[in-house]
């Protein structure tokens, strides 16, 4: 799966989870999530994942509001599960391309 975001955009998305696991499976889990650099794996900030349905917990949404220091390239997200127990899982990698913001771009000159 490949995402592509403006620079400066709110970042929101919903994420589906495999459909091997029942309706509900991972209800108590909590979620985190992070967005980084690809290349060096550099932080770029902490998402804010929360279930879309608490009940199915088929889907996940993350976002972040403001992106406007994000830097322009190839990122990578996951979304880390833990159970109650302490039993960690994450979801597949998720390529981003973050890419410039054309309509509010400041101190440029067009020759």
């Amino acid at each position: 799966m490949a995402l592509q975001i403006k620079r400066g955009d709110s970042f929101d998305e919903l994420i589906n989870l495999p459909t091997t696991f029942g309706d509900g499976y991972f209800a108590s889990w909590t979620l985190s999530s992070q967005i980084r650099t690809s290349r060096y794996l550099k932080f770029i900030a902490d998402l804010s994942p929360v279930w879309l349905d608490p009940i199915t917990t088929r889907t996940v949404r993350i976002s972040h509001l403001d992106t406007t220091d994000w830097p322009v390239g190839d990122a990578s997200i996951d979304i880390q599960l833990t159970s109650p127990e302490g039993v960690v899982i994450s979801t597949a990698t998720i390529s981003v391309s973050i890419i410039q913001d054309i309509t509010f771009l400041t101190n440029s000159v067009v020759v």
